[in-house]
């Protein structure tokens, strides 16, 4: 990825896009329905973490790397982009709903995903891949998270957005785009970071007060504990110190992998 940051709330970016890729096997294994099937995984992660997997030496992220789109070896052709483990075509004039609102994947159209709201995204958010701004056309802006660029809606100010939502930079310097404002339900957007005035999470820590109340400052991060609220059907990952899913509930229409505390499957 071009930079390393920890940006919350659009996905909470880091948990919900590491979610969304593809699902190759179909397999549900740790599937929070409780019917005993295998985890969905292309590869095994090896020493990396998902989405990322070991490809050629290089830890990759599956759902994003056009040389290992959804599996090791696997590369796009020219002119495509990986987008959520799959090869699509890169056009600028492609007809983008950039977020828009969404009840499912196909109302936002080819190459695109639905973040719903039961992730903390009112009536739904459609996003795209991206690989460079032309991608996302001049409504979009291609931002940069963790693990996945994609295409969100510009904006100029918060008026320019839908209710629920806030007129930010994702990152410092990129330009302002419309992402999910926090103060609707803290614990859910921003686990145990401190949802801010300006309805953004907060990154980074110096003391437990910088925090989610409940939550604790730790190497400059904040940790949940049992006492943080997480949002509805999710709970303290306490050995990873992040909100975890326990509950299908929690990501409809997607599914909770009780394995990884994370929802699989969109």
């Amino acid at each position: 990825m071009p930079r390393r940051v920890r940006p919350r709330g659009v996905i909470a970016l880091f948990w919900v896009l590491a979610s969304c890729g593809a699902d190759p096997a179909g397999d549900t294994s740790g599937d929070a329905s409780g019917d005993g099937s295998a985890p969905d995984s292309a590869v095994d992660a090896g020493p990396c973490e998902a989405p990322r997997a070991l490809c050629a030496g290089a830890c990759v992220n599956l759902l994003t790397d056009t040389r290992h789109c959804g599996r090791c070896g696997n590369g796009c052709l020219a002119g495509e982009v990986c987008a959520g483990a799959t090869c699509a075509e890169t056009n600028p004039t492609r007809n983008l709903s950039i977020g828009a609102r969404c009840q499912a994947r196909t109302d936002c159209g080819e190459g695109g995903l639905c973040l719903p709201d039961t992730w903390g995204f009112p009536q739904g958010y459609c996003i795209y891949g991206c690989a460079r701004q032309a991608d996302c056309g001049a409504a979009g802006a291609c931002a940069h998270s963790e693990d996945a660029d994609v295409c969100l809606l510009r904006c100029a100010r918060s008026a320019d957005c839908r209710a629920g939502y806030v007129c930010a930079p994702l990152n410092p310097g990129e330009p302002s785009v419309c992402l999910n404002d926090c103060a609707r339900d803290p614990g859910l957007v921003c686990g145990p970071d401190r949802c801010l005035a300006t309805g953004r999470c907060g990154r980074d820590c110096r003391a437990a007060g910088d925090c989610a109340a409940g939550s604790q400052c730790t190497g400059g991060r904040c940790r949940c504990t049992a006492r943080t609220a997480c949002g509805p059907y999710r709970s303290c990952n306490t050995a990873t110190g992040a909100c975890a899913c326990t509950d299908n509930r929690a990501c409809a229409p997607a599914r909770c992998d009780t394995n990884t505390g994370r929802c699989r499957g969109l």
